[in-house]
């Protein structure tokens, strides 16, 4: 039966979601494993597991361990026996003759040898998510007493320093992984040239009695100048021409506005405050984007150079709209998964792997950010903690 090209799109963008968030969290295992930090579980995906790992030698090794879950078959699962440890003790009584010790009786015990417990790599239902998870460093009794373990892997016993790698790890792997899809992306598909048109693109009205709609700007109309101050058709324009309007402090801005073809007129639009709490006009501005031209990178060389260029632009445009996200409570540039991997499919399904590598980078960019900020269960959340104790010194109770 042959497979629909959307679904196939579909699956590429699932595909690309999951390996982004799964290389974020094998950031986290790495930068653990490799310094010698317990780690307890890692799970790509969430939900009930369909199919686990157990390592066996403690420290997250997958040469001997036990493999378990609904597709695991008896074939497929190594055991390991664990001989009991025999210790040579000597007892607590001694025979005694004329005042002098004469024999130490000496026997054989058994002693279990536990064997610690590996991490536990899992495979679960919903591909959408993933995690890494570390032993407490406490245990509590029936009796709910708290009992502090001394351990040094346990990360939370380890140092402030030690700590901030792990930490840190993910979004680090973020950042490289866009960097990695942008240059995988010139490489094969050229570096992109966009050409714009003077002016910016009407995308919508927000608000059908904003002073925009009330003026007669239609979507589709091109905004010339504003109080005079022309525009570029680039993306910098845009945050241009917010700021003019924001500036208008209430007062009617004078734009110029070209509707479809024809000539220009200018006309006088009333600012009003938004839903945002910055003056507006009620209006969606986009690029006045005229084509675009691909070409070649020269050498490796120049294709790392713009791949850091756009890496660095990417991260400061999505940090913005955090910080817009924050401050106004905006939502337009927040999506959800279910809408991040339908904006994946339509993108693998109209302009192919090229432009899937750039999906890749915004999405893995996107998780870098959110990640970094300073939110409790968030990486940036952590760190928070971190950089206190490096700062005074002192652990902090968690």
């Amino acid at each position: 039966m042959p497979v629909e090209i959307g679904n196939l799109a579909l699956l590429a963008s699932l595909g690309v979601l999951t390996t982004v968030i799964t290389l974020h969290e094998v950031g986290h295992l790495v930068a653990a494993l490799s310094q010698g930090i317990k780690v307890e579980a890692f799970s790509v995906g969430l939900g009930p597991k369909l199919l686990s790992y157990r390592a066996a030698d403690g420290k997250g090794g997958l040469l001997k361990g036990k493999l378990s879950g609904p597709f695991s078959s008896p074939e497929n699962v190594e055991e390991k026996i664990v001989e009991p440890e025999k210790k040579e003790v000597k007892k607590a009584t001694s025979i005694w003759a004329w005042g002098k010790k004469k024999e130490e009786k000496k026997e054989e015990v058994v002693v279990e040898k536990k064997e610690p417990e590996g991490v536990e790599y899992a495979l679960r239902a919903l591909p959408v998510g993933g995690y890494v998870s570390f032993p407490n460093n406490y245990e509590v009794d029936e009796d709910g007493v708290v009992t502090e373990l001394d351990d040094p892997d346990l990360l939370y016993n380890r140092g402030p320093f030690s700590r901030a790698i792990v930490v840190a790890a993910g979004v680090v792997v973020n950042f490289a992984l866009a960097w990695a899809c942008i240059f995988g992306s010139v490489t094969t598909g050229g570096i992109v040239q966009p050409h714009y048109q003077p002016g910016l693109l009407v995308n919508q009205l927000t608000d059908p009695k904003g002073g925009a709609a009330m003026a007669g700007i239609q979507p589709k109309d091109v905004l010339l100048t504003i109080n005079g101050n022309s525009l570029a058709g680039d993306s910098t324009s845009v945050e241009r021409a917010v700021k003019l309007i924001r500036a208008s402090e209430g007062k009617p801005v004078a734009i110029e506005v070209a509707h479809q073809g024809s000539q220009p007129k200018t006309r006088m639009v009333q600012t009003a405050i938004g839903t945002s709490g910055k003056y507006t006009v009620g209006v969606l501005l986009a690029p006045n984007l005229e084509s675009v031209d691909r070409r070649t990178a020269d050498n490796p060389v120049e294709a790392a150079g713009v791949a850091f260029k756009e890496t660095a632009a990417l991260s400061s445009k999505t940090f913005d709209s955090f910080l817009r996200l924050a401050s106004t409570g905006q939502t337009e540039d927040v999506s959800g998964p279910v809408e991040i991997v339908k904006v994946g499919a339509e993108v693998a399904r109209s302009e192919g792997p090229s432009a899937l590598l750039q999906f890749a980078a915004v999405i893995s960019v996107n998780l870098a950010v959110i990640n970094s900020l300073p939110v409790p269960g968030l990486d940036g959340g952590q760190m928070v903690f971190v950089l206190a104790e490096i700062v005074s010194g002192k652990k902090l109770d968690r």
